[in-house]
């Protein structure tokens, strides 16, 4: 059986107010819903 990577259990998303539980195969700081507004944010500092 092939092993698969898996993070830390119990981690939280760290959008500000945000309390989803990260799935342990998301390698992610950001939950889903969250991680294309991060990414939005850091896109638009660089500007």
């Amino acid at each position: 059986m092939k092993q698969v990577a898996s993070i830390k259990k119990k981690r939280i998303c760290k959008f500000l107010h945000c309390k989803r539980i990260l799935s342990i195969y998301n390698p992610e700081i950001y939950c889903y819903a969250h991680q294309r507004k991060a990414d939005n944010k850091k896109s638009y500092h660089k500007l």
